[in-house]
């Protein structure tokens, strides 16, 4: 599916797997209350192009009390090269949210992040409820 969504006042073009619950533009509204799910689905994959590129060091991810595998890969305009980034976690009901540090800026243009739910199996619902982006 695409969509184009508003991100910091800029139209920001959104590539991301079929759901069955929710709309793209509710992972990125601020609104941890709303969510996404695929429509059996796994991993959730969202690839982003920004209008121009973004310094950013990292995500923060609203994923509920899933254990998975977070990747993002990134590219920028001046610096074609893939970067690759990826965590494994657990979150929970008391701490929903994890964290995936890039050690550093990176000047992102275009940027694929893969959520996997290493707790289901195919077919499987993955839900997000948030993603924030930490730049410098």
């Amino acid at each position: 599916q695409q969509a184009e969504v508003q991100l910091d006042g800029e139209p920001v073009r959104v590539r991301y797997s079929f759901l069955d619950m929710g709309e793209i533009q509710q992972v990125f509204d601020g609104d941890e209350f709303t969510f996404v799910r695929t429509a059996e689905v796994n991993p959730l994959v969202i690839e982003l192009l920004f209008p121009r590129p973004r310094r950013l060091s990292g995500l923060d991810l609203i994923i509920g009390s899933a254990e998975v595998e977070i990747t993002a890969e990134t590219s920028g305009s001046r610096a074609p090269s893939e970067r690759q980034f990826t965590i494994r976690a657990k979150g929970s009901l008391e701490q929903p949210q994890v964290h995936l540090d890039f050690g550093e800026s990176v000047a992102v243009q275009q940027m694929r992040i893969n959520l996997l739910d290493r707790s289901d199996q195919d077919p499987a619902h993955v839900h997000l409820w948030e993603i924030y982006f930490n730049g410098n």
